[in-house]
């Protein structure tokens, strides 16, 4: 939820939290009695609902006390009841459904409160209604419209499906919810009359009609994009199997996943296509674009990397392959459309405190017992697969994992990189409390990692309760269980590109034969990364997204698009032209000219 939390929807919340859902309910009564439904859902029930969601999101809510909330919503829903206005002597019926396939009826019943407190009859016909019931429902009811209420993106094909009855019965019908975007498109598309963002909307919208009923809108089909759905519908399995092999080549912590991570993958693979296929339904690349970078904002605040999502979506976009141009276009955008990792933000909890958590790293066997040999194949696998990365932001990425995975007693690796104008920033880390620990130091103005970056010294701080160098900074990390710390400089030819800080949670972990390979490992790392500044020039890997950036600018100004909009003409300009969007784009911002 964006905006200031009201006092009331903080106490409603503060009440169920403390286990006091009764006086969770007695604070609805009394706002109820004060303000009437209208008001009471609007102000608080509403509020009080998407706010558990964003908690939820952010990791500061578990499914069970969302779940807890939306229970005391339903039941503050049912006493709402009484609470309505009256009916008007000449009110109308008005069939409210959600789209089959969407269960989140909470919003449907909210709308239907408002509804029946605007003076219609309002028949509530429950979560995900079945198609072929629906059709013999209306013939009874003869309602003057109908309302369906879609949360989920993915229930869209239902929307259209119930929308299509209502229209062979002559009836009208109008759609609102989450799933749609502002403007109306998506509800365009699947042959909505109206489209509504609020009840009280819908309200002005639906007595308008009852005075001069609309004619009936026609869903848009486009066949090309029908053709695409098809082609991703024979490919869907496959395509998840070679993303995911594709996955454990990119991301080597994978190696440590156990079967509920490895299913949770999958489900989300298969989530990210069924979006993809929604997009092609409504002719909207925003449909997957938005679940991206929700989903990438939920994996960053479960303490995965920020790297995950640009490294699954390069994965995706290798494995459609060239017979789907279209979804593989709206993947390249997704991608360029995610913010830089440095510039997420970070949620916190309650008390301030991240919610990201020390991830387990594999097993592993101990420096000292491993042998001069196995040592050297080791090594000489970092150096291997180090020289195999195709681009800046994997190679920052696979210093990071190989590091936590190969050094002994380490728990979490975070690379500092020196950029343009010596800005110093972190865009590869193993997990959210890495990563805070590397903000704290820029937040202190001292710190290990950044003392190795000016005097080119190695630092070992074997615990940091006993340490007494900067301590500003050491009070910070403590408070997210920092205890031991290895830090060196990343650089090549005298260079200095960077450095790389391991994390342990425990004190007095790394020996000497672990601080030997930790300073071999960074030699090789700082080489690599030289290599890859060199040929892809950071400047330019940096200014990569301001180019798209800046071509849809222009081609908002020019055809006076939305951004949305302007989005969907650049993919489907590099589909036309059979180029990468970053060249239609270079193209468009060089010239000034947009190709036909």
């Amino acid at each position: 939820m964006t905006g200031i939390v009201t006092e009331p929807v903080e106490r409603f919340l503060a009440h169920i939290e403390r286990g006091g859902s009764r006086n969770a309910i007695d604070l609805s009564i009394e706002q109820l009695e004060h303000t009437g439904v209208t008001a009471t859902v609007n102000g608080l029930l509403a509020p009080a609902q998407q706010e558990v969601g964003s908690r939820w999101h952010q990791g500061r809510y578990t499914v069970a006390q969302e779940h807890l909330v939306t229970a005391v919503v339903d039941d503050v829903l049912g006493l709402c009841t009484t609470y309505t206005d009256r009916l008007r002597e000449s009110s109308y019926t008005l069939a409210l459904v959600c789209a089959e396939g969407d269960w989140h009826s909470t919003p449907a019943r909210m709308a239907a409160l408002l509804f029946r407190d605007a003076g219609w009859r309002v028949q509530f016909l429950g979560a995900s209604t079945p198609v072929d019931h629906l059709r013999t429902t209306l013939r009874e009811l003869a309602p003057a419209a109908v309302a369906v209420s879609c949360t989920l993106p993915l229930a869209l094909p239902g929307a259209a499906s119930l929308i299509e009855v209502a229209h062979d019965l002559g009836v009208p019908a109008v759609v609102g919810g989450r799933a749609f975007d502002e403007a109306g498109h998506r509800a365009t598309q699947i042959g909505a009359d109206g489209h509504f963002r609020e009840p009280a909307e819908a309200v002005r919208h639906l007595d308008r009609w009852l005075d001069q009923p609309p004619s009936l809108n026609t869903a848009v089909r486009n066949p090309e994009r029908d053709r695409e759905r098809a082609t991703l519908a024979i490919r869907h399995d496959g395509i998840i199997q070679d993303t995911y092999r594709d996955l454990e080549r990119r991301l080597p912590v994978m190696a440590t996943f156990d079967d509920r991570q490895r299913h949770h993958t999958v489900e989300d693979l298969d989530d990210l296509l069924r979006f993809a296929d929604i997009a092609l339904f409504v002719d909207d690349p925003t449909v997957l674009t938005e679940v991206v970078s929700w989903l990438g904002d939920l994996l960053t605040g479960r303490g995965l990397s920020a790297h995950v999502m640009p490294r699954t979506l390069a994965a995706l976009h290798t494995a459609v392959g060239a017979d789907l141009p279209v979804v593989r276009g709206w993947l390249e955008l997704a991608e360029i459309d995610l913010p830089a990792p440095e510039k997420r933000t970070t949620p916190t909890t309650a008390g301030g405190r991240p919610p990201g958590v020390w991830r387990p790293g594999p097993p592993r066997r101990s420096a000292a017992a491993r042998t001069e040999n196995e040592l050297l194949e080791q090594l000489a696998e970092i150096a291997h697969r180090l020289s195999e990365t195709e681009s800046l932001d994997e190679l920052l990425q696979l210093i990071v994992d190989l590091g936590e995975s190969y050094l002994d007693g380490c728990d979490g690796v975070s690379l500092m990189l020196i950029g343009k104008n010596r800005t110093i920033s972190t865009p590869a880390y193993t997990s959210q409390v890495v990563y805070e620990s590397d903000l704290a130091q820029y937040q202190a103005d001292e710190g290990p990692c950044l003392d190795v970056l000016r005097d080119h010294a190695v630092y070992l701080i074997d615990d940091l309760e006993t340490e007494h160098r900067w301590p500003a900074y050491r009070a910070l990390a403590l408070k997210l269980g920092v205890r031991s710390m290895l830090s060196y400089r990343l650089h090549a030819k005298g260079q200095t590109y960077g450095g790389l800080d391991f994390y342990s949670k425990r004190p007095h972990v790394y020996s000497p034969s672990s601080r030997a390979i930790g300073q071999v490992f960074a030699s090789h790392a700082g080489v690599a990364l030289k290599g890859a500044i060199t040929e892809a020039g950071l400047e330019r890997a940096i200014a990569s997204r301001d180019i798209i950036g800046q071509a849809k600018g222009i081609l908002i100004e020019r055809r006076h698009l939305t951004t949305a909009d302007a989005f969907a003409k650049l993919a489907e300009l590099s589909q036309r032209h059979n180029i990468r969007v970053r060249e239609i784009a270079e193209q468009i911002v060089t010239t000034g000219e947009i190709p036909d």
